[in-house]
């Protein structure tokens, strides 16, 4: 949602007049939108978009009653002709609208109930034009959309739940079922059906604790969007229903909504009514579902920093795991940033950073120090504010950095990660060390805690089609060279090795002679490939760390925007 609703400024609207709401956004700045006339103020307080002076002041329960009751008696319900939704639908769904003051007809916002055991606590409001979303209430425990009127045709007799994602495909449903029931025996039959609230992937516990409700069901049809995350939102369902009650309607446009404007809501209604399978759970497909896929030529993937990755890899893709390993004090971290640092200038792409080790700041000077070639975490190293400030410039919105304060627990950091993927576009994860994960449990546990991760990082990497870069701490050697003195590192190693081993796609160390009294052999690293899963390829190869810039070059490290 587009921020956090605060107080509202009482004629504040300098188009209208009116009185708008104020939202904080996730960086701190506050903007105001004007439920009646739709006027958006990106500087609501005239302090440049700066935070307010003094902080806004939450909505107390009889203020946000006053906003709810405000809504429910000024705002109309009319057709929604963009969205081919004509008016009796959404009296009965209580979607409303509010128009424009200068010619009472322009639609600028759609208003949706939330409701609590059919009581409506909040709204979720769809900005028009500019397009955006906010929600005004209590959103934490509410029912899916329609819940109420969905259980009572259920008890009338209506025998299949039909889900959906979104209020507008929910109306777009029992719109067309009316339509091409009109005439008939049926004509005063509602389908039953119900929208998961913020879509099919994150609505799921809206249906928790509903059991009984949910055993007077025959059907769960479901109609979610047309995509992967459809497709993961439908599995999900299955497992909590009950695959033996679940059927699925194909469309062939992403929604029923999509197919009521586009005029086919005949269309709609025999998929859902006559159309839908049963779904299998099983993970069981055929082979010419994969035919497109697999009849794609294979293309390489993102260029490495080095030169020697690149080839022996075939380039970065998407939806791999690579785990690099070396003991401590060796070259994890610059290997880390310098990556990273590639990533975002180099090929333009957005990162999430998860640093276990030190907090965010440092981050942010160990990245930034990468782009200007000087060390800024170093306090012997001359620069000046302008010269951090530029870096660190080269980074903003391509950067997503988990608080290292946060909790460490697993199931917190793998919920980061999806909220990174979901809503910042993220592709490209770093997560220093993974031992930091498993640091509060016994030694006997760890293994089993390592080999759940490792399991919930392929599974990401599948269902969010992102890749990992994780680094994690070696044992010591049991014979032979110290991995101080430049020993090789080997895959048995790494700590918590058959999970990385079993799940992972590539396997690094980084080996260094750090003891060594010669300067060039002491900041030479050897970077080399351990294993890789896809091409069963190898590669070994110096890395040269030159102090004064804190990078490593196989000959010399370039990027397309040099600082």
């Amino acid at each position: 949602m587009a921020g956090r609703p605060y107080e509202k400024i009482e004629g504040g609207c300098t188009a209208c007049g009116g009185s708008p709401q104020v939202f904080e956004q996730d960086d701190g700045t506050f903007d105001s939108y004007c439920y009646k006339c739709g006027h958006v103020d990106d500087d609501p307080y005239g302090e440049g978009k700066a935070t307010k002076g003094e902080p806004p002041k939450r909505l107390t329960p009889e203020q946000l009653a006053a906003q709810l009751q405000e809504i429910t008696d000024d705002m109309p319900v009319r057709d929604i002709p963009d969205r081919g939704l004509r008016k009796g639908v959404l009296a009965y769904l209580g979607i409303r609208v509010a128009v424009s003051q200068t010619d009472g007809k322009t639609i600028h916002s759609h208003y949706y109930p939330t409701e609590i055991d059919g009581v409506i606590t909040g709204y979720e409001v769809r900005r028009c034009d500019p397009k955006g979303f906010y929600a005004m209430g209590q959103r934490k425990g509410a029912d899916p959309f329609n819940w109420k009127k969905a259980m009572e045709e259920i008890g009338k007799g209506q025998r299949d739940l039909i889900i959906v994602e979104d209020a507008l495909s929910c109306a777009s449903v029992i719109q067309e079922f009316r339509a091409a029931q009109k005439g008939t025996q049926y004509e005063k039959n509602i389908p039953a059906v119900i929208a998961l609230p913020m879509g099919a992937q994150s609505g799921l516990k809206c249906l928790e604790g509903k059991g009984d409700q949910l055993r007077m069901v025959d059907r769960f049809i479901f109609c979610l969007d047309q995509d992967a995350a459809g497709e993961e939102g439908t599995r999900k369902l299955i497992t909590l229903l009950g695959q033996e009650k679940c059927m699925a309607a194909k469309l062939p446009l992403k929604d029923p909504n999509d197919m009521t404007m586009a005029g086919r809501g005949a269309e709609l209604f025999t998929a859902l009514k006559w159309k839908s399978q049963a779904v299998r759970n099983d993970g069981v497909k055929d082979a010419s579902d994969y035919f497109d896929d697999a009849g794609k030529k294979a293309e390489w993937g993102l260029s490495w920093p080095w030169p020697s990755a690149t080839t022996a890899t075939f380039g970065i893709r998407t939806g791999e795991i690579h785990i690099v390993g070396a003991a401590p004090k060796i070259g994890k971290t610059d290997h880390h940033y310098q990556v990273a640092d590639w990533l975002v200038r180099e090929h333009k792409e957005t990162i999430g950073l998860f640093t276990f080790e030190f907090s965010g700041a440092k981050a942010m000077k160990m990245i930034a120090g990468k782009a200007a070639r000087k060390p800024f975490h170093r306090p012997d190293v001359e620069y000046t504010p302008a010269e951090l400030q530029e870096a660190m410039e080269l980074f903003r919105d391509k950067v997503k950095i988990y608080d290292s304060r946060q909790d460490r627990d697993w199931q917190c950091v793998k919920d980061a990660i999806t909220g990174m993927s979901i809503h910042d576009g993220v592709k490209y994860f770093f997560i220093d060390p993974l031992t930091a994960l498993i640091s509060s449990v016994s030694a006997s546990e760890a293994n089993d805690r390592l080999n759940m991760i490792m399991t919930d990082l392929a599974k990401l990497t599948a269902d969010l089609g992102c890749t990992f870069f994780v680094y994690t701490h070696v044992n010591p050697v049991g014979k032979g060279t110290p991995h101080e003195q430049g020993g090789r590192v080997l895959a048995g190693q790494f700590t918590g090795s058959r999970a990385m081993e079993k799940w992972a796609h590539y396997g690094w160390g980084i080996s260094r002679d750090r003891l060594n009294e010669d300067e060039v052999v002491r900041n030479t690293s050897t970077l080399e490939m351990l294993f890789d899963r896809e091409f069963g390829n190898t590669c070994r190869f110096p890395l040269i760390y030159d102090p004064s810039t804190a990078t490593f070059g196989e000959q010399s490290y370039t990027a397309s925007e040099d600082f």
